[in-house]
């Protein structure tokens, strides 16, 4: 087999509740992701020996300076080889785009890559179910980048039911700062109560346009307090429209009813903001991929539904 070169996407959270905290440290949370048409370049080549390499730079070339054997995506590798007897190994190559720390999933996303793909190359047939419980054990956020769908989430977010958002134009912009989740789900002053919405509600809510006056992201205020550059950021995208912290930040973006409305905002955007312009969208990029290789994707709850 020649190198798969494949999409690692980012994803949004378009909302993000903590409900409570289990005995075990683990938060209770609701969220509803959506995934992007925007992420790292990940390139798959199979070797004959049992080696694995993992290389992770910049689209600049810089390197990303994350020793490789503390990277999940040559623990997944390592766990796959041992586990089921891999005789091969992978050479695995990562151009990231998607900002490091920024709340946009690139991380899990690379993991998830990485179990779907070496599925595949490695001819290992396990189903999607098996993949969710191998990625859970890595990240609670990886599960959402296998199913491939856009869904909403609860327990401690690998709880997933399918849902099917308005796909739009996203404007993301990234602060020049590392936001720590840890911290941040550690801080005295995090919101941990948030009251919990049932699905029934929330289809309610997003059918009759009042989704967004009725959730939050209980990291934001925090973020914004702790992070004065965030702030900073999301006042000014605030005056084009409403920005929103993803997951535990530091990313922040805005939802915007047109591609020449994101086109103008980044015309207006100062010399130093980093930024990005790209869709959301309810299926995986990725998966689109791996299905015209002809990988099969068993259906993980059946038809998707909003």
């Amino acid at each position: 087999m020649n190198t798969l070169v494949l999409c690692s996407p980012a994803k949004i959270n378009h909302f993000l509740h903590i409900n409570g905290q289990r005995a075990d440290g683990y938060h209770l949370i609701q969220t509803l992701f959506q995934y992007l048409e925007y992420g790292d370049e990940i390139s798959f080549t199979p070797l004959a020996q049992s080696h694995i390499a993992v290389q992770m730079a910049f689209a600049s070339g810089e390197d990303c300076g994350v020793p490789a054997e503390q990277n999940l995506i040559y623990k997944i590798a390592s766990y796959l080889q041992t586990t089921y007897h891999v005789n091969s190994g992978i050479d695995i190559r990562v151009t990231k785009k998607i900002p490091m720390g920024g709340g946009l999933g690139g991380g899990s996303s690379n993991a998830a890559t990485t179990l779907l793909t070496l599925n595949y190359v490695w001819k290992l047939n396990l189903s999607l179910k098996t993949l969710m419980q191998i990625g859970e054990t890595f990240g609670a956020d990886i599960p959402c980048f296998l199913i491939g769908q856009s869904a909403w989430g609860e327990g401690i977010g690998t709880q997933l039911t399918p849902t099917i958002l308005d796909e739009q134009h996203v404007v993301v912009l990234t602060p020049p700062c590392l936001v720590s989740t840890p911290k941040m789900y550690q801080h005295s002053q995090l919101t941990r109560n948030t009251s919990s919405l049932r699905i029934g509600t929330l289809e309610g809510l997003l059918k009759n346009g009042l989704f967004e006056n009725a959730v939050r992201n209980d990291f934001q205020q925090l973020v914004c307090q702790n992070y004065p550059i965030v702030a900073e950021y999301m006042a000014w995208l605030n005056q084009y429209a409403k920005a929103k912290l993803s997951g535990s930040g530091a990313s922040i973006f805005a939802i915007v009813e047109s591609e020449e409305k994101a086109a103008r905002i980044m015309e207006d955007l100062p010399p130093c903001y980093q930024a990005f312009v790209a869709k959301s969208v309810n299926h995986s990029p990725l998966h689109a991929q791996l299905s015209n290789l002809g990988f099969f994707f068993e259906s993980y709850w059946g038809v998707a539904k909003r």
